[in-house]
């Protein structure tokens, strides 16, 4: 089972980061500056990471174990050139 984490800014498909704390947001054709932490909108659309993916069981704080590579991985990592992701 996937975390189930507060949904933030820096989550989304659509936020691209700037700096370890802020980033645009493409939504609605817009390069809005946000903040990472920020409350996700109602067009959030998780990002292919880790966390959010079928295979993945937290086992600690920002680290989990995946099924698919049967190894641990860490939650906030993009799952882009993963084979075995599949959104949770």
């Amino acid at each position: 089972m996937a975390v189930t984490t507060h949904r933030v800014c820096g989550d989304c498909q659509s936020y691209t980061p700037v700096d370890c704390f802020k980033g645009y947001c493409h939504e609605n054709g817009g390069n809005e500056v946000v903040f990472l932490d920020a409350g996700a909108c109602d067009s959030f659309q998780a990002a292919g990471k880790c966390k959010y993916c079928a295979h993945y069981q937290e086992v600690k704080p920002f680290m989990g174990h995946c099924d698919f590579v049967g190894d641990h991985v860490f939650s906030e990592k993009l799952a882009w050139t993963c084979s075995g992701f599949r959104q949770a």
